[in-house]
C-alpha cells in the first residue's frame, strides 16, 4: 500500500482524477487543502475508498511538520504556486527529499519547470526519490506526441500546436490567474536559430479543427516546452504554442486587456484575476462543453517538406480529464516501482500509445492524418 498525499485536492483537475481512479489500486489517499468543508464534500463523493483528509496551508509556518507526520510515499502538488522565485519556489519538493517521498506536480509555468531539475536533481538522487514536474498536457503529452511522430521525419524542424477548451468546461481561479500572469508580457518563442520575443495572448489567429469544434481563436501562451524541447529535440527550429477561449468576445476581450500591459498602463493582469474569473463564469451557459488540442509537425522526409497533424477532441465536458491522464500514468509508474531517482520534467515517462489508450477509455478521441507533402 502506497500512502499518497494530495495537496490542493479540490482543484478541478485532481477532482476528476480522484473520481475515476480504480478503487482497487493499492493507494491510501490523504487529501489536503485549506478548506476542510470542501474536502469533506469531496470525500463523500469518493465513498468507495478509504480516504483521510487534513487541513494544510502551504503558506503557514507548520506545513513541513504536518507533511512529515503524514509520512507519504508520494506527494502530489496540485496547490502550487508554480511561479519561480528562487529556491523557495521548490520548498515542498525539497522537503519531499528530506522525508524520502516521491513528488509530482502539474506545473506549466515555463521558468518554474525549467529551473526544477537544476535546483533539485542532486538532492533527489541522494535521497533516492523521483521529483517530477509538469505532469500535465504540457510538457508531458506534447513531448509524447513529438516523440511518437518524429520517427516519420529525417529531420523534424517545426511544431505548431494549441489547446482550446469548451466554454462550459469548469475552470478554477488558479488556472485563470496563471494565464493572466503573462498576458501582454514578453515571452520566449522559438523561431529560427535562436529564441525570440513574443507577447502573451497576442498574435491572435483562427484555427480550424475541421470537426465539431469548428474554428477557434488562439493566442500566444508561455509554457515550458520552448526551453525544454530545445535540448530534447535539437532539430526543431520553430516551436509555437497557443491557446484560446471558445467565445469570441471573451478571447478578444482578453486580447484587448493584454495591450494595456504591453503599453505599460497595467503592470500585471494577475492582480485582477479574481474579478476576471468571476466575470468569465457569468457566461458559462454559452458555448459548448467540447474542447480540443492539435499538433502540426513539419520537417524533411526523403528530400521533401512534409507534415502530419495529430488532434485530440473531448466531448461531453471530458476536457479536464486530459491533463490528469499524464499524472495517472505517472502514478502507475510509481506503483510499478519504475521511477528512477532524480528531478526532471515529465518527459518520456509514457508513450503516446499509453496516453491514447487511457483517453479512449474516457471517450476522448485521438487521431492523426497522413504524412503529406507541403507546398512551398
Amino acid at each position: 500500500m502506497i500512502r499518497v498525499l494530495v495537496l490542493g485536492a479540490n482543484s478541478v483537475f485532481i477532482t476528476r482524477l480522484l473520481q475515476r481512479l480504480d478503487p482497487q489500486l493499492p493507494l491510501q489517499l490523504i487529501l489536503a487543502g485549506r478548506n476542510l468543508a470542501s474536502l469533506r464534500c469531496l470525500r463523500a463523493k469518493l465513498a468507495q475508498r478509504s480516504i483521510s483528509i487534513v487541513q494544510i496551508d502551504l503558506s503557514s509556518a507548520d506545513w513541513r511538520s504536518q507533511v512529515s507526520t503524514i509520512q507519504p510515499d508520494l506527494c502530489i502538488n496540485a496547490a502550487g504556486p508554480y511561479s519561480y522565485q528562487g529556491q523557495q519556489s521548490f520548498a515542498l519538493a525539497r522537503h519531499c527529499c528530506d522525508i524520502q517521498s516521491h513528488y509530482f506536480d502539474l506545473a506549466d509555468n515555463a521558468e518554474y519547470v525549467k529551473q526544477f531539475a537544476p535546483n533539485l536533481d542532486a538532492a533527489a538522487k541522494q535521497a533516492g526519490v523521483a521529483l517530477i514536474s509538469g505532469a500535465s498536457s504540457v510538457p508531458a503529452l506534447s513531448c509524447a506526441v513529438i516523440e511518437h511522430y518524429a520517427r516519420l521525419f529525417d529531420r523534424l524542424t517545426a511544431v505548431d500546436y494549441g489547446i482550446c477548451p469548451g466554454n462550459r468546461t469548469q475552470r478554477g481561479h488558479a488556472t485563470v490567474a496563471s494565464i493572466l500572469n503573462y498576458c501582454g508580457q514578453p515571452i520566449v518563442s522559438a523561431e529560427g536559430s535562436r529564441p525570440c520575443c513574443r507577447y502573451g495572448w497576442q498574435d491572435v489567429r483562427r484555427y480550424n479543427f475541421n470537426n465539431a469544434l469548428g474554428k477557434r481563436w488562439l493566442a500566444n501562451c508561455e509554457i515550458p516546452d520552448v526551453h525544454l524541447f530545445a535540448e530534447r529535440f535539437p532539430t526543431i527550429e520553430r516551436l509555437r504554442f497557443q491557446a484560446g477561449l471558445e467565445l469570441s468576445f471573451l478571447h478578444l476581450g482578453l486580447w484587448g486587456l493584454s495591450w494595456l500591459v504591453r503599453v505599460g498602463l497595467v503592470k500585471n493582469l494577475a492582480q485582477y484575476s479574481r474579478w476576471i474569473w468571476r466575470i468569465s463564469t457569468w457566461f458559462m451557459r454559452f458555448g459548448s462543453d467540447r474542447g480540443g488540442m492539435f499538433m502540426v509537425l513539419q520537417g524533411q522526409h526523403k528530400q521533401q517538406l512534409k507534415r502530419i497533424t495529430w488532434q485530440l477532441t473531448a466531448h461531453d465536458d471530458r476536457g479536464p480529464e486530459v491533463p490528469t491522464i499524464a499524472l495517472e500514468l505517472a502514478i502507475e509508474q510509481c506503483l510499478a516501482g519504475k521511477l528512477t531517482p532524480g528531478a526532471r520534467p515529465c518527459m518520456g515517462l509514457f508513450t503516446l500509445d499509453d496516453f491514447s489508450a487511457k483517453a479512449r477509455a474516457l471517450g476522448i478521441e485521438c487521431a492523426s492524418g497522413a504524412l503529406e507533402v507541403v507546398d512551398e
